[in-house]
């Protein structure tokens, strides 16, 4: 009968450390499986700070790109007053030029010997009206070319990339590629809307990872919308 009772404890004692042994290995496992979701959790965390600090900074280029676009076009407007009043400055010079040439072979014309201090004069006259003409003529040709810049910029190799916003009170767009995906100043791209082609843009400013780039308007066949596709430096 000792012996039962014996038998019976040690089953006991056994099963309460089979039992124990259980618990404290279930109980680990728990918090195995609490730290790593804790982890996770965490690397989320960063994760998630790392592209709100990157969005931010994104979002601040873009605000300093578009005010430096809106100082480049202020600058451009500035040009283009100065090359309509140099034109006119040219057209009047022009006239004084016709005006004094008349003058010139009236004076020729007349036979009265007083006259060539006259004719010196207008031959003078006529000099110096010759070389502001030439001068206006050369800022003509230097201020048109600051207004067109260098034209259109071949890209080195095909790039392709997106529309992520647009601003229709300037008519320009934001796009999602820049320098490190080989797109240049004054490149022009294709743009398309669900595959469909609607319209041009040429790009005014570069990031490393995003552009900005005029909507030509004579070029726009639909409404360009954030999403769309663009691309450039192949036949199209």
């Amino acid at each position: 009968m000792v012996r039962f009772f014996l038998l019976l404890t040690l089953l006991g004692v056994v099963a309460c450390g089979g039992i124990s042994y259980l618990v404290v290995r279930q109980r680990n496992q728990s918090r195995q499986e609490l730290v790593g979701a804790i982890n996770r959790v965490k690397q989320k965390d960063l994760e998630l700070l790392k592209n709100e600090t990157e969005l931010t900074t994104t979002k601040a280029n873009l605000v300093q790109t578009a005010a430096q676009l809106n100082e480049l076009r202020a600058k451009n407007t500035s040009l283009e007053g100065d090359l309509l009043l140099t034109k006119d400055q040219a057209a009047q010079l022009e006239k004084k030029l016709r005006e004094a040439e008349e003058k010139l072979a009236r004076a020729h014309d007349e036979t009265d010997p007083t006259t060539q201090d006259k004719v010196q004069e207008l031959e003078k006259e006529k000099e110096n009206l010759q070389q502001s003409l030439e001068a206006a003529r050369n800022e003509i040709a230097r201020l048109r070319g600051m207004v067109e810049g260098s034209g259109r910029t071949a890209l080195p190799h095909p790039v392709k990339g997106k529309v992520l916003s647009v601003n229709r009170t300037w008519n320009f767009v934001i796009l999602d590629i820049g320098e490190k995906q080989g797109l240049v100043e004054n490149a022009e791209l294709f743009v398309y809307h669900n595959k469909q082609y609607v319209g041009r843009i040429k790009v005014v400013s570069t990031e490393a990872r995003s552009a900005v780039a005029d909507i030509l308007t004579d070029t726009v066949k639909g409404k360009i919308e954030p999403g769309d596709e663009v691309s450039g430096g192949t036949r199209e």
